[in-house]
């Protein structure tokens, strides 16, 4: 978990703390990412209707 993140903003997606943001902006760049902080989201909506759920 990233430090000052607690673990309803980190579910809710609320911030965006990049561990590394030198790498995360070459792949914002690249086109292999589309935006910072969405991925918990759409990992959570993936799952919605599956018996099994992700754990963070």
């Amino acid at each position: 978990m990233p430090k000052g993140l607690s673990k309803e903003e980190y579910l809710a997606g609320q911030l965006s703390i990049l561990r590394n943001p030198i790498i995360a902006n070459i792949f914002f760049r690249l086109g292999l990412i589309e935006q910072f902080s969405t991925g918990i989201q759409r990992i959570l909506a993936a799952y919605a209707d599956s018996k099994t759920q992700p754990q963070f």
